[in-house]
């Protein structure tokens, strides 16, 4: 973190406004983890039930991972 960087705003949780002082905020980085032993549709499955929401049904979270293949080129590394 830089000294010199002054950052102000207001921080909302839930919808809710924090109150001013008493709590610590942190930010942590997102590394995807990935499976040596899932093929690829398994590893972009797995992602999209996790990070996908949970309204999604599964029928369209497969579409979802079917045109992810597609675009990216991997349909035939299933």
């Amino acid at each position: 973190a830089s000294p010199s960087l002054h950052l102000s705003g207001f921080l909302y949780v839930n919808g809710q406004p924090m109150s001013q002082g008493g709590y610590k905020i942190a930010y942590v980085r997102q590394e995807d983890i990935f499976f040596s032993q899932l093929t690829v549709r398994e590893t972009l499955s797995l992602a999209a039930e996790l990070q996908l929401p949970d309204t999604m049904s599964p029928e369209r979270k497969e579409k979802y991972v079917n045109d992810l293949l597609f675009r990216l080129g991997l349909v035939s590394y299933r």
